[in-house]
């Protein structure tokens, strides 16, 4: 599904306001999808994630369910088919965190659909727990069903902690560069708080390097300024 761009408000925080977005993901489904360019500063500043609480630990990183494409994004054509650009998103993102912070046991989206499909009737397919809802950044507890799902699919993987990309989107920038960014959290999976949130940004001139430096604010190299 395409949708022409209708204003100029940054992605992540129209979709905060976007009734029709917000059931799509209730549904659980993935998407990618075209999106506005940004304006104004996001609501939710980038943060990085301090890992040093989690050295030793298994920690769940859910897949992507939701990326934003701007029909003008150089590059972009390539990525809005959604059984591209998702498993594109999920790719950097294992990669940064298994590279970045190795000292963390990361079980990865790959990981997690080989458990659901070990225990199905147990399980939910991590690709449908509706986890795109936690985008919104007055959430500060994970609601159910996506609660339940994820400290299930969780306590199978020996993980008590879970990261969850909630949104992306890949933006036009100025003249052919890409501007790219990720909202994404940091839960308990036994008591759903939610322990960290950042809206994650970055600009290249390819998706993928724009995709990257996001990312790099999430998990800084040592010694390495994002």
């Amino acid at each position: 599904m395409k949708t022409r761009p209708l204003s100029r408000r940054p992605v992540l925080s129209s979709l905060v306001l976007s009734l029709a977005l917000a059931s799509a993901a209730a549904c659980g489904g993935r998407s990618a999808e075209t999106a506005p360019s940004p304006q104004k500063r996001p609501e939710v500043p980038a943060r990085p994630l301090n890992t040093l609480t989690l050295a030793g630990q298994k920690v769940v990183v859910l897949p992507l369910t939701i990326l934003l494409i701007e029909d003008s994004v150089p590059g972009g054509a390539l990525l809005a088919d959604r059984t591209r650009g998702l498993p594109w998103a999920d790719s950097l993102i294992g990669a940064t965190f298994t590279t970045h912070s190795p000292e963390v046991d990361w079980v990865l989206p790959p990981a997690l659909r080989k458990i659901a499909k070990r225990t199905q009737g147990v399980t939910v397919d991590p690709d449908h727990m509706g986890q795109a809802i936690m985008r919104v950044p007055k959430i500060d507890v994970v609601p159910d069903p996506l609660r339940s799902s994820l400290r299930t699919m969780a306590a199978i993987a020996g993980a008590v902690e879970a990261v969850i990309p909630a949104a992306a989107s890949l933006l036009h920038g100025p003249g052919d560069t890409v501007h790219a960014e990720l909202a994404m959290v940091l839960a308990d999976v036994r008591t759903g708080q939610v322990l960290w949130r950042t809206l994650a940004t970055g600009s290249g001139r390819t998706p993928t390097l724009a995709f990257n430096a996001a990312l790099q604010t999430v998990l800084p190299l040592p010694g390495v300024m994002p």
